[in-house]
């Protein structure tokens, strides 16, 4: 039996804050599971859904919802930016930093062939595809 006087306080808040982070990157992952590839069933209860027929068979890319979108229109405005502006920007919409750098260069490899945002810290806009984009 635990020991009462050693009992860890439990934070509300932080569960919550983890268990909508944890879904968001679900989200995020089951985006990107090619569709000839046999998705992990998941764990719990079934919930109803498109069956896997009726997703089709395309590889056409995914686009942008608004919160990326909303984040590569800022991050167009400059040329470069440090990891903690990237960090501060995509927390204003809800995002996770490095998630939300991979998907929009998902995205831009997958519509113009190329990649957006180079480096680590500083991250490099790449300037020859930023003219290019239609966003």
């Amino acid at each position: 039996m635990p020991d009462p006087a050693r009992d860890i306080p439990f934070d509300n808040n932080h569960l919550n804050q983890l268990m909508s982070d944890t879904k968001s990157i679900q989200g995020w992952l089951a985006a990107r599971t090619p569709v000839d590839e046999t998705p992990v069933a998941p764990m719990g209860p079934k919930l109803p859904g498109p069956s896997p027929s009726s997703v089709g068979n395309s590889k056409q890319p995914l686009d942008l919802d608004d919160r990326h979108k909303a984040v590569l229109r800022q991050l167009l405005q400059r040329s470069h930016w440090t990891m903690q502006q990237l960090r501060m920007l995509t927390s204003s919409v809800g995002l996770m930093p490095l998630a939300c750098l991979a998907r929009l260069n998902e995205w831009t490899a997958d519509n113009y062939g190329d990649v957006l945002l180079e480096g680590e810290d500083p991250i490099i806009v790449n300037q020859n595809l930023k003219e290019k984009l239609h966003i």
